[in-house]
């Protein structure tokens, strides 16, 4: 009978194991994705900026990526993935739409579809639209910031609490006891 149970019961502790496992993986990604944004468009704009095409960017991104963050990085493995596709041939739109659903943030894929338009249709001021971009990304992050700070203060209330309880005690022990 027990071994019956842990026949049954095994598969399913390494299928409910495995998917936690994925989920995990796959906010970790996320989490690395969007708190890299605000750097990736920043040198990818000042990369346009200084006169660079937005597949050398992408190159030079790769490289820079590998070399800061290791072939992990998230980020790096898309931007490997990408600059491989455009040497095999594929369409700059293409690639740069297929970059922006891999990584699955929505402001990726906002970035992706105003690479991809440039690509198509020529859009012109690109360096400025990225900038913006950019500014925009700054806004929300310190927005971010703000919010994190004041849920860090929240938090700590608590034990600050405990704390000045036990300074209490430590003066009204002794206090009561001298009466």
């Amino acid at each position: 009978m027990f071994l019956l149970i842990l026949a049954l019961a095994l598969p399913v502790f390494f299928y409910v194991h495995y998917f936690s496992d994925l989920d995990t993986k796959r906010k970790k990604r996320k989490e690395q994705a969007e708190s890299g944004y605000l750097n990736f468009v920043t040198k990818l704009s000042l990369m346009m900026a200084a006169g660079v095409t937005v597949r050398q960017a992408f190159v030079r991104l790769a490289d820079e990526y590998e070399k800061n963050y290791g072939a992990k990085h998230m980020l790096t493995a898309e931007l490997k993935v990408t600059n491989r596709e455009m040497e095999h041939g594929q369409s700059e739109q293409e690639v740069y739409e297929a970059f922006g659903r891999r990584i699955g943030v929505l402001a990726y894929r906002r970035l992706a579809s105003l690479l991809s338009q440039n690509v198509s249709r020529g859009v012109q001021g690109i360096r400025q639209l990225l900038l913006i971009e950019a500014k925009e990304v700054m806004a929300q992050e310190r927005a971010g910031i703000i919010i994190r700070g004041a849920q860090a203060g929240t938090k700590l209330l608590l034990p600050m609490t405990g704390l000045l309880f036990l300074v209490f005690a430590m003066l009204l022990v002794p206090a009561f006891q001298t009466f």
